[in-house]
């Protein structure tokens, strides 16, 4: 039985901000896991990344977590497509594959992840010693830093220091003139 909307998010927001804060007594912290997992457990796609980043990284339960966060990825949750993306590119809970990895990646470079953006261009260059799209991926950091976003900012500082490949355009045929 889905939850309502109106209940799960009050909940999870709630609880997750309970967690970042850190409450110090264990009966505060169970009292938000519980809220945080029924709201995972009702479809919210924050609340299962969120959840699962904890079973893996608080629990030492990465099977479950896992578990948590697949199923936000599919909803394409960009925390969730993002650790996939990580453990796969570093093989850490699931089996190394750069290729599922720049998969996950490109899917929240999509939704304009500055990070997603970042980790695809450099999953591209491990994987196939260059970057498919260097130029589109400037263009869609460029508005985000020009409106004072740190990451995007740092992120094209990182490519304007990088050497540029040679141009491979082929020069332009002069026209004849005709007399």
């Amino acid at each position: 039985n889905r939850l309502n909307n109106s209940i799960r998010i009050p909940d999870f927001n709630l609880s997750h901000l309970g967690f970042l804060e850190g409450f110090e007594l264990n009966s505060d912290r169970e009292f938000m896991r519980r809220y945080i997992k029924k709201a995972a457990d009702g479809g919210l796609a924050k609340a299962r990344s969120f959840y699962g980043s904890y079973l893996i990284l608080a629990e030492n339960n990465p099977k479950e977590g896992l578990d948590y966060i697949e199923k936000a990825a599919q909803d394409e949750n960009l925390e969730a497509l993002l650790s996939i993306g990580y453990y796969l590119a570093d093989g850490k809970y699931l089996a190394k594959d750069g290729v599922k990895a720049l998969n996950y990646f490109a899917r929240a470079a999509e939704r304009g992840d500055p990070e997603g953006i970042f980790s695809a261009i450099a999953m591209e260059r491990n994987l196939f010693g260059k970057t498919k799209n260097l130029a589109k991926a400037i263009e869609d950091l460029t508005p985000m830093a020009n409106h004072g976003f740190e990451q995007p900012k740092m992120i094209l500082d990182y490519f304007k220091r990088q050497p540029q490949p040679a141009s491979r355009s082929k020069p332009k045929k002069q026209a004849k003139r005709v007399h």
